[in-house]
């Protein structure tokens, strides 16, 4: 197990080094608008959606799953670099199709969503299935689903943290964008081999079922996707939550500070370790006996209390910020103020989020045959949810409703599967007093949030 928590930490880094790097080469083709980076991340999304649900339907047929995650590092390292080069083609192709030129046209955004999509969808597809392989692959008893899943998702979450910062602030800065990227192929060559090399220690039956006893294939049965759409259906509206919220914060921010990479590199980052923090967390602060659909009802109602307080602490912070002129007056201290800006609207949300994962995925899979199926099913309605996220606020919510409305919409949206597993425990003496209590401090929340404004002297600053 700690061999690929290491190997998946360094998968994460160079994902979200791909990550970071093509949405700079598309900025460069595009231009470097939030339009053309929703475009860039609802392809790579939908990529993820689509591996976690194929390769981890496919995975149930190999009995050494580690063998196969090494094949698509090996593969990823590849395709990545063709990803590379085919990016520097488009930059010549786009320009000669119909409505290519146009960057905010229906038919242009068509155009760059295809393109975009055409290229990424294959190394994009073999990053979202490695975590229902690899969850597959260490996890043999029911009752450890929920700390393996928050594990791996936390390590591979952090490495992408540190290769979004890394990529985004150090490497292309020093080594250029040529070269960050063949280190990034050169991490996911040799991570492949290394899967290939322990993969002996992993060489058993299904989800290591002894062959001398009965296999768990012929003596449960997976759960059924009906039996747990409630987790489905929660989980797709956290995804779609937290894209929506990482674009409209990305709005907000660019009030902040002009230069949208960069940006986006403190955005992300601080996102990702908030997530891997709350992976890597769960298993302590959150008792085996408490991991139920209570608790995942009060995770779910935290998150929509706390999108809201960051809202509500935003404009007091970004004025009193501004309001100091020499704070802003270098490159260094502007990002320190953004930095502090994306914690205080971010944090708290993304670290209940990265509860939330391992524990519905936990509540899912209620048995453990067909396990990578099952994580790649709940794991590809999630990335879903992120996709139409990405795309909705940038195109729907935000330009109909404005930036804040569509935050609390976003709030909103959690709060409804929240009361639905703080209510749906009818033994639970104390559900109406918890139901209350959550309904009561998020209505004041809503109350506050909506009479406030962001201050006028930050939006002058456009």
């Amino acid at each position: 197990m700690p061999i690929l928590l290491a190997i998946f930490f360094l998968s994460g880094a160079s994902a979200l080094a791909y990550q970071i790097i093509w949405i700079r080469l598309f900025g460069l083709v595009f231009g470097g608008t939030v339009v053309s980076m929703s475009v860039v991340v609802a392809a790579f999304m939908g990529g993820l959606a689509l591996g976690s649900r194929f390769i981890g339907r496919y995975a149930e047929k190999i009995g050494n799953r580690v063998r196969f995650y090494g094949y698509l590092e090996l593969s990823l390292g590849v395709l990545s670099l063709m990803v590379f080069f085919g990016i520097q083609y488009l930059s010549k192709l786009i320009y000669i199709l119909p409505f290519g030129t146009n960057a905010i046209s229906a038919a242009g955004i068509l155009v760059r969503l295809v393109l975009s999509g055409l290229i990424l969808i294959v190394p994009t597809m073999i990053m979202g299935g490695t975590l229902p392989i690899l969850v597959s692959a260490v996890t043999s008893e029911k009752k450890n689903i929920m700390v393996n899943t928050g594990f791996l998702y936390a390590f591979n979450t952090l490495g992408a943290m540190t290769g979004a910062f890394l990529v985004g602030f150090v490497l292309i800065r020093f080594i250029g964008i040529t070269w960050s990227n063949m280190l990034a192929v050169m991490v996911n060559l040799s991570l492949g081999i290394i899967a290939l090399a322990v993969s002996k220690r992993f060489d058993s039956t299904p989800y290591n079922v002894p062959s001398s006893q009965p296999s768990r294939k012929q003596t449960a049965k997976p759960a059924a996707v009906d039996g747990g759409l409630r987790f489905i259906i929660a989980l797709t509206i956290t995804g779609f939550v937290s894209l929506s919220l990482e674009m409209i914060w990305m709005r907000m921010l660019l009030l902040t500070i002009n230069n949208t990479i960069y940006l986006y590199t403190i955005v992300i980052t601080t996102i990702l370790f908030g997530l891997g923090l709350g992976g890597l967390l769960m298993p302590v602060l959150i008792p085996p006996k408490y991991r139920n659909e209570k608790t995942f009802g009060l995770i779910l109602a935290g998150l929509g209390v706390t999108i809201l307080g960051g809202y509500i602490f935003f404009p007091l912070l970004s004025s009193i910020g501004f309001g100091t002129h020499a704070f802003y007056a270098t490159w260094m201290r502007l990002s320190i103020l953004t930095t502090v800006l994306v914690f205080f609207l971010s944090f708290a949300p993304v670290f209940l989020m990265g509860f939330s994962l391992p524990i519905g995925v936990g509540l899912y899979a209620r048995e453990v045959n067909g396990l990578s199926r099952q994580v790649g099913v709940i794991y590809a309605f999630n990335t879903i949810g992120s996709l139409v996220g990405s795309l909705a606020a940038v195109f729907i919510l935000v330009p109909l409703i404005g930036m804040k409305s569509a935050l609390i919409l976003s709030s909103l949206m959690v709060m409804v599967p929240a009361f639905y597993f703080l209510w749906k425990d009818k033994k639970d003496d104390h559900r109406f007093g918890i139901l209350i209590s959550a309904g009561l401090m998020y209505s004041l929340l809503f109350i506050v949030a909506v009479s406030i404004d962001i201050p006028g002297t930050v939006l002058k600053r456009l």
